[in-house]
């Protein structure tokens, strides 16, 4: 099974942009005219009855739910009117025809912080003592080929501490312990997938403060 790695949506703004670049004499507003145009045309014949074919897609309307006899009358309770929208064959086949296909890696997932419970307080908190044995949670902890990393960093900068001990580590769950002793202080919490360029890491958007 093969996916498709997508880029970002190209929306009509920029398709306009991209329209610009090609040595066209029509203006930015001639051609956002005719598009506005195009839509309140499609929209206006379809909603007379006539089905709309174009180089890119085929759309008509349709009703959907039965009748109890051909005297019976449309009733927004039961029925309701459906737009069906295609691509047009043509332009399908064309596109397919057209592609290239090329084999990538995936990309490689980031570990993501989300909240800190703390196992004394019973609860998610951001300030704790030296010691105390907390679950980050969030997702992407763990990866089969990498091992799982968890330290702090002083706020104002310094050596990274890591972490006392590491119970268990899950996608979505690392339980451990923060270091004793350890200075009362504020410090970011980071976990690391790896080590050097191979390394994934993410660090908690808050500061922890330690009592």
């Amino acid at each position: 099974m093969a996916n498709v790695v997508k880029k970002r949506t190209v929306e009509q703004e920029e398709l306009v942009d991209i329209m610009l670049g090609k040595n066209t004499t029509v203006t930015r507003q001639d051609m956002i005219v005719v598009l506005d145009l195009l839509k309140e045309t499609v929209m206006e014949q379809i909603l007379s009855g006539y089905p709309v074919k174009t180089d890119l897609f085929k759309a008509n309307v349709s009703i959907r739910g039965g009748f109890l006899n051909s005297y019976d009358e449309y009733s927004k309770s039961r029925h309701a009117v459906c737009v069906n929208m295609n691509s047009n064959t043509d332009f399908r086949k064309e596109l397919a025809f057209r592609a290239k296909v090329e084999q990538v890696l995936p990309p490689t997932p980031t570990p993501y912080v989300r909240q800190i419970f703390d196992y004394e307080k019973d609860g998610f908190s951001t300030e704790m003592a030296a010691g105390t044995m907390i679950a980050l949670k969030g997702a992407h902890f763990r990866d089969e080929e990498r091992d799982t990393t968890v330290y702090l960093t002083p706020e104002g900068g310094g050596d990274s501490i890591p972490m006392g001990k590491i119970n268990q580590v899950k996608d979505r769950t690392v339980i451990c312990h923060l270091p004793e002793p350890l200075t009362a202080g504020k410090y970011y919490i980071t976990v690391a997938l790896g080590e050097g360029l191979e390394c994934s890491h993410n660090t908690y958007k808050e500061l922890l403060t330690i009592t």
